[in-house]
């Protein structure tokens, strides 16, 4: 599973924080990010950090992705497009999480990257498949 590329993660948490702060959900309820455990190291297609958003009445749990920078799986990755169809699945009520935001500047934390509400789940990180012998 990969690492942050980032070398500072409390930089890249912190920059985060202030970018949120200002987006109408969370503007006035002086907000403080608190990542998950397992956020310094998560996701396998891209860098997946999940948080814990407190602040004045709020208490949630968020996820950011960014748009992979260095080794990627998949040839091309179209950050834009896995928003939209997010978005237009939950049009449909299937459960999908709620992407709360997107953001096309690389210039903020390094990449692209979208937010979503943290949906609680298993995460299968070593997925073994059957050997021929097995099935």
């Amino acid at each position: 599973m990969p690492i942050s590329s980032e070398k500072n993660f409390q930089k890249k948490l912190s920059i985060f924080e202030n970018w949120i702060s200002h987006k109408d959900r969370y503007k006035g309820k002086d907000i403080k990010i608190f990542p998950h455990k397992s956020s310094e190291a998560s996701g396998f297609s891209n860098e997946t950090f999940s948080c814990r958003v407190e602040g004045k009445d709020l208490h949630e749990d968020i996820v950011l992705r960014l748009k992979p920078t260095g080794f990627q799986v998949f040839p091309e990755y179209d950050l834009g497009l896995q928003v939209e169809i997010m978005t237009q699945l939950r049009r449909f009520n299937l459960p999908v999480p709620e992407i709360l935001f997107a953001e096309f500047n690389e210039d903020i934390i390094g990449a692209e990257f979208y937010v979503m509400k943290y949906v609680g789940a298993v995460s299968y990180t070593h997925l073994t498949l059957p050997t021929n012998r097995e099935v």
